[in-house]
């Protein structure tokens, strides 16, 4: 649209040739405190990519469409604010589809424990009835099944925001679209209910203001709530409503030795028939 973009990053910039297969050293430089941030009680520990790419560059890659049924609550209860329909929201989700090239990934990359994960399913007679039961669609192209998707893909086959849209939109319009790592902002300056300028610091502690005519807040539910509120700006919602994806691990044991790290971690999802309440990944 003719404007110049900056985008700010409170993490490191960490190129993909700097990926190793040390997870305590990329856990560091690639997580939020190193992987270990917990909620104020202790009783929640949240994973979020801190680093230029974000999450996308540590997560798995599992694209998942959101269920009709998801949709229609949406809808019933204005969480959509009455400007998007569901039928909005899909033609949404199929345009990320095709951007990020996301597609169902082969069997010939997949980790042993997928094979007993599937086997169980349908012996206990769940298949046939499952919402969901398979391999996962994930943006992943050409995948090596090395088993490192979490501390950063250093082959580039995992279509991260680091791999992708940002040295695209570089490619494309050049210092149009620039990139600062290691800022963070600190506080967004309004004024009349408009915002204006955001108060950062960089991470050796000079601090710098930015103009913008536009700032789009791009930080997470928990960051983008935390600036607002410190803010005092976006009015008394700010903070209200927050949803994890919460995972919680089941492991078992079998008579044979699995290597389920020799291959594509998250390889096979299942979805139980009734209500949306869990999904089960492997």
């Amino acid at each position: 649209a003719g404007r110049s973009v900056l985008v700010l990053e409170r993490g490191r910039h960490v190129d993909p040739s700097e990926f190793t297969e040390d997870e305590l050293d990329m856990f560091a430089k690639l997580y939020r405190d190193g992987a270990l941030q917990l909620a104020r009680d202790f009783r929640l520990q949240i994973l979020q990519g801190m680093c230029v790419g974000g999450t996308t560059v540590v997560n798995n890659a599992v694209s998942i469409d959101p269920s009709p049924e998801v949709l229609e609550r949406w809808e019933r209860f204005g969480a959509l604010n009455g400007e998007l329909s569901a039928a909005d929201v899909m033609a949404g989700v199929a345009s990320v589809r095709d951007l990020l090239d996301i597609d169902t990934q082969p069997d010939s990359i997949l980790q042993p424990g997928a094979g007993k994960f599937t086997e169980g399913i349908r012996l206990l007679g769940l298949a046939d009835e499952a919402k969901q039961f398979g391999a996962v669609e994930a943006n992943i192209s050409g995948c090596l099944g090395c088993g490192y998707c979490n501390i950063g893909c250093a082959y580039g086959r995992k279509l991260s925001a680091l791999d992708t849209l940002l040295p695209w939109g570089q490619d494309r319009f050049g210092d149009r679209l620039r990139v600062l790592a290691e800022c963070t902002a600190e506080g967004i300056e309004a004024s009349d209910g408009r915002a204006e300028a955001l108060a950062c610091k960089l991470s050796d502690g000079r601090r710098v203001r930015v103009r913008a005519r536009t700032i789009v807040l791009s930080a997470g539910a928990i960051n983008s709530s935390y600036l607002l509120g410190k803010s005092g700006v976006g009015g008394a919602q700010v903070g209200r409503g927050l949803s994890f994806n919460m995972g919680s691990p089941m492991t078992a044991d079998f008579d044979e030795e699995l290597h389920s790290y020799d291959g594509l971690q998250i390889s096979h999802v299942f979805e139980p028939a009734g209500e949306p309440r869990f999904l089960m990944e492997t």
